[in-house]
């Protein structure tokens, strides 16, 4: 019978899942990265490492666990270094005639280089993480020089309007995107401004590039946790614009309004289309974010607001110069996703915000069934494509310290 050695990323997703179904190998390699991750900058990162650690903990004897070091150099080839996680996991299976459980693509790649038995928590569900920028570790010298010689220089492989975050040893920080041709640097003063709802001000560094990409961006996709301003982001944004007059003229609201996970709806509501939708989720969200509903009503009455559900979407075409906001993307199916971004004409502006991680409110949109995690596939690299994964809740302190309720 096969052992397996658990990649890291099949810890966080995809370990509990098959409990018993596999005979698996817990290496010191991968507990070394739980332990690094704990600390990381990426919150979303340190929850999955809490996660992970207590499972561990609580099934400790569901599985075997080595403690040795096996050197990849020597075991696969001098090009294969040590200090590349990945290369000393498949160094162990292949020393050991282990199969390697992953959800990444390089390691299953890598591991069929060698001949090794892979899968996956599901080989259909294997998708690729993607933040939409890079956060380098960096001193004060190096950022100084970085800026000196390697502005035209892709030296992190970056994709076309991913962006770079350098991060000293002073906690200073410093981004730029890489256009394609050079990093630019990225203006600390950028925000939002609206009469109606107030100023969106970049409360930190991955808030400052979403408003950068927002503006500069065809496209943008917003993923982050209930809390970190992605929803009112884009509607800052939007107003800001339809406030001007400049270039855009109607904020157009896409969404697949279903109830919350575990939550039932309170009965049938009575009236026309509008009157359900506002006395709905769509309703509640955008009368929150823009101050009250009455304001949502006068801007539906005087053509600044359209409602559009996605059960409708079909045959109906976006107007030009419009702003088209997909919000709670999550809920949104890849072909459902599709077919709403391809109702867009030019002169059009789309965010697509949404949790795809972790507020799935059906589990059928999971994995590579899910619209933004396909989309970011998609889109990724194309020069009028951003994406921005927030990393903080800043509504409240309620709020944050809730979301280690998913953790207990």
């Amino acid at each position: 019978m096969t052992k397996w050695i658990a990649d890291t990323n099949f810890v966080y997703n995809g370990l509990q899942e098959t409990l018993g179904q596999y005979d698996i190998v817990l290496v010191s390699t991968v507990k070394q990265e739980l332990d690094k991750h704990k600390t990381a900058v990426s919150e979303e990162l340190k929850f999955q490492a809490r996660q992970a650690n207590r499972f561990i903990f609580e099934n400790y004897d569901s599985f075997e666990h080595i403690t040795k070091e096996y050197d990849p150099t020597k075991i696969l080839g001098e090009e294969y270094s040590r200090d590349v996680m990945d290369n000393r996991i498949v160094a162990c299976a292949v020393a050991n005639g282990y199969g390697i459980l992953t959800n990444d693509l390089n390691m299953y790649s890598t591991a069929r280089d060698f001949g090794l038995p892979v899968a996956s928590y599901n080989e259909s569900q294997v998708v690729e993480t993607y933040q939409g920028f890079t956060e380098v570790k960096t001193t004060s010298s190096e950022v100084i020089e970085f800026n000196i010689t390697s502005l035209e220089e892709n030296k992190y492989n970056l994709l076309t309007n991913e962006y770079l975050i350098l991060r000293d040893e002073n906690g200073n920080v410093e981004p730029f995107v890489w256009t394609g041709e050079f990093h630019e640097s990225i203006n600390p003063n950028l925000k939002f401004k609206s009469k109606s709802i107030g100023d969106f001000v970049p409360r930190d560094v991955y808030q400052l590039i979403l408003v950068d990409s927002i503006i500069r961006n065809t496209f943008t996709m917003i993923t982050a946790r209930a809390g970190s301003g992605k929803t009112q982001s884009a509607l800052t944004y939007a107003m800001q614009e339809i406030e001007s007059g400049r270039e855009y003229d109607r904020i157009i609201v896409i969404t697949n309004n279903l109830p919350a996970s575990g939550a039932f709806y309170n009965g049938w509501v009575k009236g026309t289309l509008l009157e359900k939708l506002l006395d709905s989720t769509i309703g509640n969200i955008l009368g929150s974010k823009l101050g009250d509903k009455d304001l949502v009503v006068e801007m539906i009455a005087d053509n600044k607001l359209e409602i559009m559900p996605l059960s409708d979407v079909r045959g109906w075409e976006a107007k030009e110069n419009s702003i088209v906001i997909i919000t709670e993307g999550q809920n949104f199916h890849r072909d459902s996703l599709m077919l709403a971004i391809q109702r867009l004409p030019e002169n059009c502006k789309l965010i697509v915000e949404g949790d795809n991680k972790t507020q799935l409110d059906d589990k059928s949109f999971a994995g590579r069934n899910n619209g933004m995690t396909i989309a970011s596939e998609v889109f990724r690299g194309q020069d009028y494509y951003g994406q921005v994964e927030l990393q903080y809740i800043y509504r409240s302190k309620l709020a944050e310290q809730a979301e280690l309720m998913r953790t207990q």
